[in-house]
């Protein structure tokens, strides 16, 4: 999960796109400046507001104006160059919606075939990876990641014990209080989103849990080059290296930073720090 700050100005895009000598917008001016610009507006209005599932979707909106749209996304106009070189920027980072360390494409927050004027809008593009194709549509189970500040701190923990140097994992838990204000949403999030359309994410979740702690020092890299001779020694050598993964990717819901800070929670810390100081 991670926080999306961009600063596209979508007006100026569409008047570069007026421009294009393109056949898919040779008469987009007059008939979409002003509808393109109200929608977005709206979009905007919806999503700060929390009910962008409620936007109403536009009755006549015909299947071949659609498809103009939707081909835009992909044409490869240098007007909308910004689109490709958002991509490539996040190939290799955080997938916004789930955490992944692999956010491969761009996902369109509000499904283009139904909402085809916002193909192309930036605040609907959100880099994610395969989870994506699974995503529930009711988007007002799930947070948008443009929109709330939330977002920028940490939501989750991983609930597990160590017996006889084995994970016994519990499950993936809540990082804030039943008063926050999104609290709600955050869970749902957890509950509709990231166990549901993460194939294999607890398991996955187990695999790296048991592997950071056989070998903490392929994990944790300051192990390398310093003996550990306290507990307050190894939680400062943990939050540095979560510090530096943070800023990294900009996000402290990545899904190495979600695993690493649980083994600083008091139920497994000690158990940790005495395999620390033994291999």
């Amino acid at each position: 999960m991670k926080k999306i700050n961009l600063n596209i100005d979508d007006i100026a895009i569409l008047h570069n796109l007026y421009s294009s000598k393109s056949k898919l917008v040779a008469d987009f001016k007059d008939r979409e400046d002003f509808f393109l610009k109200h929608r977005y507006k709206m979009y905007i209005a919806f999503a700060e507001k929390r009910k962008l599932s409620t936007l109403p979707r536009t009755p006549y909106f015909h299947r071949q104006r659609a498809q103009i749209f939707e081909s835009l996304y992909s044409s490869g106009l240098s007007s909308l160059k910004y689109i490709k070189e958002y991509r490539q920027r996040n190939s290799y980072k955080v997938c916004s919606l789930c955490g992944s360390p692999a956010a491969g494409t761009l996902d369109h927050f509000l499904p283009k075939d139904t909402y085809p004027e916002f193909s192309i809008f930036s605040k609907n593009l959100i880099p994610a990876c395969k989870c994506n194709f699974s995503k529930n549509k009711n988007i007002s189970m799930i947070y948008h990641p443009q929109f709330f500040d939330f977002i920028e701190n940490r939501l989750y923990y991983i609930d597990f014990l160590i017996v006889n140097n084995s994970i016994n994992y519990r499950g993936i838990k809540l990082n804030i209080k039943p008063s926050h204000p999104y609290y709600k949403l955050i869970e749902s999030h957890l509950k509709n989103h990231i166990l549901k359309c993460v194939d294999g994410f607890e398991d996955e979740m187990r695999i790296r849990l048991q592997s950071l702690y056989d070998t903490p020092k392929t994990y944790i890299f300051a192990l390398d080059s310093v003996t550990i001779s306290s507990k307050q020694q190894l939680k400062k050598i943990i939050h540095n290296q979560l510090k530096r993964e943070n800023q990294k990717f900009q996000t402290p819901n990545s899904w190495d930073s979600l695993i690493l800070a649980s083994f600083l929670k008091k139920e497994v810390f000690n158990d940790f720090f005495l395999r620390v100081i033994t291999i």
